[in-house]
């Protein structure tokens, strides 16, 4: 369209046009001469001759002509201007012709001079599937501009469609196809990296998006029936060392990965994407399916790995991943009347793990539930906490062990488990109080400066002496 290309200058004395091209953010300008439109003219008609004739008759009709050739040499600005305007004309409407845009030769692009990674951003767009446009378009979006067009909306809502398109046929269609994989694994990967740069903002992203990218990575997450052998690269590698895996493996450590890199990057726009995500009614229900097949997995010894830290199962993620983002209206919505049995399924599957590090998230998620109002099961939750306090209290030694104290103590995690150890509820400060001594372990200083946290350990102390 018009705001994507333009001629927005002649030269009279040269003849020739300044091309310029605004994609994805990113703006190029190169100059052509006239003949250069002539051969790009004949090169296209040339290419159009042997396609198939029902595509052949309507690319004919589409590309017009080019002015005169007589006029190139005019004295007049005018004549020029009125020039310039027609071959303005006829590059867009090139562009309007995919088969032209995406011809094997590139001839349009190459004309237009378009730096490769604009160029495959145009195929992914265009093509909104996973393709080796994927591949090429993760080795050049590392140069410059590149970032800025992975996040630019339209790129994002193609590479989501792409990955969505990919992962809904489930393991049988991956198991098949290990150029699919391979695919889906980089589009995963380039998702990740809008992420990490903080691109994931939910103020410049509508629901409905919010909602889609983490129904594609949760899905793709789930996918783990495939033994299909892909060999990685070294940078989905584990330490680096070159390996092969089970190709739905790597897919669910991408997954994985950009998940959890979503909520640590942006804890804000992580809330409203889970609070949009559980605007789904099939969310919950698909987390609770998550957690048992990963568990199923688990049991036969598979197990993914995160590039944070050694290995960790689907159900790890997903907790981390709660944990982070039940705050504010996402937590709301998780409470909510409506989805009661959704609820009550995902948490119940994953109370009935092994894994400490789930068990006690799942234990801090029934605090934050205790203290909504509203909270139907609170009768249910109290008594699921002094279970899990019985259960966890001869392991209290080797709690910090399960690696969920470096977590709780980031400055968001530290102030939600403050605000637990803080509440009127016994049940919950009291398991709040379990979690800060045998798990998070804050320094003193901490304690000291998080304001209601010491008045709260001093309302448990009898007799009330400020130890401190």
């Amino acid at each position: 369209g018009k705001g994507f290309l333009g001629l927005p200058h002649a030269d009279i004395g040269r003849g020739t046009f300044v091309v310029e091209v605004v994609a994805f953010g990113l703006t190029s300008q190169v100059k052509r001469p006239y003949e250069a439109f002539e051969k790009l003219h004949a090169d296209i008609s040339q290419f159009i001759r042997g396609l198939p004739s029902e595509v052949r008759l309507r690319l004919n009709y589409a590309v017009p002509p080019l002015p005169s050739a007589t006029w190139v040499w005019g004295d007049t600005s005018k004549t020029l201007d009125e020039r310039r305007r027609k071959l303005e004309d006829f590059l867009q409407k090139l562009l309007l012709q995919p088969e032209v845009v995406h011809d094997d030769e590139r001839r349009l692009l190459r004309f237009l001079s378009l730096s490769t990674v604009v160029v495959e951003g145009m195929s992914l767009v265009a093509m909104r599937s996973c393709g080796p446009w994927l591949e090429r378009l993760w080795e050049t979006s590392t140069e410059g501009g590149g970032l800025a067009l992975l996040q630019h909306p339209v790129v994002e809502a193609a590479l989501v469609h792409a990955i969505g398109d990919a992962v809904q046929g489930g393991a049988s269609t991956l198991s098949g196809d290990a150029e699919l994989c391979h695919n889906l694994l980089r589009g995963i990967q380039m998702l990740e990296r809008t992420f990490a740069a903080g691109a994931g903002g939910a103020v410049v992203r509508p629901e409905p998006m919010l909602r889609r990218r983490v129904e594609v990575l949760v899905v793709a997450l789930r996918e783990s029936a495939t033994q299909l052998p892909l060999r990685m690269d070294d940078d989905a590698t584990m330490e680096g060392e070159q390996q092969v895996a089970p190709a739905s493996l790597v897919v669910q450590k991408a997954a994985g990965d950009a998940l959890l890199t979503l909520a640590r990057a942006d804890s804000e726009c992580w809330q409203w994407s889970l609070h949009a995500y559980l605007g789904s009614p099939q969310a919950l229900h698909d987390l609770a399916s998550l957690v048992q097949d990963s568990s199923q997995v688990q049991s036969e010894g598979a197990e993914i790995e995160t590039a944070a830290k050694g290995p960790v199962s689907a159900e790890r993620i997903l907790a981390e991943l709660l944990l982070r983002g039940l705050h504010g209206e996402a937590i709301v919505r998780f409470v909510g009347p409506d989805i009661t049995s959704e609820r009550k399924q995902l948490l119940n599957v994953l109370f009935a793990l092994n894994d400490v590090f789930v068990r006690l998230v799942v234990g801090l998620l029934l605090g934050r539930l205790l203290c909504e109002p509203g909270y139907l099961e609170a009768r249910k939750a109290e008594a699921g906490l002094a279970s899990l306090c019985r259960e966890l209290a001869p392991e209290a030694p080797r709690l910090a062990e399960a690696g969920l104290g470096p977590i709780l103590l980031e400055e968001d995690l530290w102030l939600a488990l403050s605000n637990l150890l803080a509440s009127q509820d016994t049940s919950v400060s009291g398991f709040a109080l379990f979690v800060v001594i045998h798990v998070a372990r804050p320094s003193p200083s901490l304690l000291l400066r998080t304001p209601h946290v010491h008045d709260a350990l001093l309302s448990m102390l009898e007799p009330a002496v400020d130890p401190f």
